[in-house]
């Protein structure tokens, strides 16, 4: 999603540096000429001096953090350097649901709230990916909720359809007889994968049908043994991380979320901007926003196996027509969520009179 922000900056004529630790994830070549990627290892070891000392040479306008753990970072690296910088922070994940299904303990879940409040104090501006991220933000923080700006991700690229139509090189895609169904998401406890294979095992006694999920995650050796016991290992496919996931999911029958929690889910964007069918959980926050409280997809109660079965068989006997679909995110655009994002960096209530070269994702 950074990737995508900083593209989009590029194309309104912005020239963002992209600051990451290290150059080691996949996304970065998609990165224009104009947005300069900027390690951190290269100006020192420590993450935090690296950060005040980038500052202090490069003076950005604006930072925007990516993610909860790069805000303190953020807000010491100010501190230290004494530059002027407006951070902006941007909250992507439903902390209170992430929280209490990873079961941390009344301690530690005070501890990260109180924490999050300090840090938050210090943000010139808040942005969340949904609605249902802001309000749980501004509970926790105590920040009004009409101060927390609420931006879509930008999920839909100019590039989307060509990636989608790229060949899969899969006996199930080639000789398409069986409907396919496809999940995306690391393989761990968040994304709930095992619920969707229990459920996926249901709804076969009713409709013939095949599941691939595509990512890569600690669960692995789990879910395989799952799938195994279940008798499972002709009908479902674990195929890893893959850097196209959209020739997949264009070629299937039915996207599926199984989540115990988000922020706002960018798979299920991406699926219904390819006019996918889907089913989801209802899980906080973003897929009851992205669907609209059903009206693009079923929505079922988080680890409920029959219900999750039950919509999937539905759906698929019965799925919405493409152009409908592609209805629902109509506002994830890449462009749009740039302008959105740009218009909340540079207002610092002279926006339209300040010309800023350098914004920092």
């Amino acid at each position: 999603m950074m990737v995508n922000l900083a593209r989009g900056f590029a194309a309104l004529g912005h020239s963002p540096d992209f600051v990451v630790k290290e150059a080691s994830s996949p996304y970065l070549e998609a990165l224009p000429e104009t947005v300069k990627l900027i390690e951190l290892d290269n100006f020192h070891h420590d993450v935090q001096v690296a950060a005040a000392l980038y500052l202090e040479q490069a003076a950005p306008y604006a930072i925007l953090t990516s993610k909860e753990e790069n805000d303190d970072i953020a807000v010491r690296a100010k501190e230290r350097s004494g530059t002027s910088t407006r951070i902006i922070m941007r909250a992507p994940v439903h902390v209170t649901s992430r929280l209490k299904h990873k079961r941390r303990g009344p301690l530690k879940t005070w501890k990260t709230y109180l924490n999050l409040k300090r840090v938050m104090s210090k943000a010139d501006a808040v942005v969340a990916v949904s609605e249902g991220v802001a309000l749980d933000i501004s509970t926790i923080t105590g920040i009004p909720l009409e101060k927390i700006h609420v931006i879509r991700n930008p999920v839909i690229t100019p590039e989307l359809k060509d990636l989608a139509t790229a060949p899969v090189d899969h006996e199930w895609f080639t000789q398409k007889d069986i409907p396919v169904l496809i999940a995306i998401g690391r393989l761990g406890r968040q994304k709930n994968f095992e619920t969707l294979i229990k459920a996926f095992n249901e709804m076969r006694t009713k409709i013939g049908c095949r599941l691939i999920i595509l990512g890569e995650g600690r669960r692995r050796s789990s879910l395989e043994k799952l799938v195994s016991r279940l008798g499972l290992n002709e009908y479902v496919e674990l195929p890893g991380f893959v850097v196209n996931p959209f020739a997949y999911l264009a070629k299937s029958d039915l996207f599926v979320l199984s989540s115990l929690w988000e922020g706002s889910p960018n798979a299920l964007a991406e699926a219904l901007a390819l006019g996918i069918p889907v089913v989801s959980t209802d899980c906080d926050s973003g897929p009851h926003e992205i669907l609209q409280d059903g009206r693009y997809g079923k929505l079922v109660p988080v680890n409920d196996i029959e219900k999750l079965a039950d919509a999937m068989v539905r759906t698929l006997s019965n799925p919405l027509p493409s152009e409908i679909l592609r209805e629902a995110v109509t506002e994830y655009t890449t462009v749009r969520a740039a302008r959105a994002y740009l218009d909340v960096l540079l207002n610092d209530g002279n926006f339209g009179q300040t010309s800023i070269e350098n914004t920092v994702s």
